[in-house]
C-alpha cells in the first residue's frame, strides 16, 4: 500500500507495508493493555511521520498517538480509510467492532472507532480502544491514530 506523505513543502511517497504495520501495531496494542509509560519512548509504527505517548491527566490514562502528515484533504481522507482497513486486520479476530461517528476535533467531523464487541461496559473497558481521524494543521493535513489504554488496565489477555 503506497501513501503520499508531506513534510514541509516536500512531497514524499512513503510505503506502509502491511505485515510490518501489523507487527508494530500489535506490539503497541499489547503494551497498551497495562498502560503506556509516559517517560518511555513511543513505539514506532511502520510508515508513520511521528509517534508519541500522550497522557490524559483527567482520565488518568495514556494513549499512543500516531501521526501521518499528508499533502491535502483528499489524501487525508484516503489514508484514514486505508488505516482503518490496516487496523481492522491487525486486531484480535472477531473481538472488535468498527463504527464511524462524530469527532469534533477532525476537519470532516468524522472518525472511526474500534471497541471491543460487547454490550457489557466492564468488558469493553478492559480492552484498548482505537480512534482514527484527520486534522487540518495550517496548510497541512494530519491523519491521527490513537490507541488508548483500557480504563481498567491489566485485566485482559489478548488472543491472536
Amino acid at each position: 500500500m503506497l501513501c503520499a506523505v508531506v513534510w514541509g513543502n516536500m512531497l514524499q511517497a512513503q510505503t506502509i507495508e502491511h505485515n510490518a504495520f501489523k507487527q508494530d501495531f500489535r506490539a503497541a496494542f499489547e503494551q497498551s493493555i497495562g498502560g503506556f509509560d509516559i517517560k518511555a519512548e513511543a513505539p514506532a509504527l511502520n510508515g508513520a511521520t511521528q509517534t508519541t505517548i500522550v497522557e490524559d491527566k483527567e482520565q488518568g490514562s495514556t494513549s499512543w498517538k500516531v501521526e501521518y502528515r499528508v499533502a491535502g484533504r483528499d489524501e487525508a481522507k484516503k489514508l484514514k480509510e486505508q488505516l482503518a482497513v490496516l487496523v481492522e486486520g491487525a486486531l484480535p479476530p472477531g473481538d472488535y467492532k468498527k463504527t464511524q461517528g462524530y469527532g469534533a476535533d477532525y476537519f470532516d467531523y468524522l472518525k472511526y472507532t474500534f471497541e471491543f464487541n460487547s454490550e457489557v461496559y466492564a468488558e469493553v473497558n478492559k480492552r484498548p480502544a482505537i480512534e482514527i481521524g484527520a486534522l487540518k494543521e495550517g496548510d497541512a493535513y494530519v491523519v491521527v491514530l490513537l490507541l488508548r489504554q483500557p480504563y481498567f488496565p491489566g485485566q485482559y489477555t489478548v488472543k491472536w
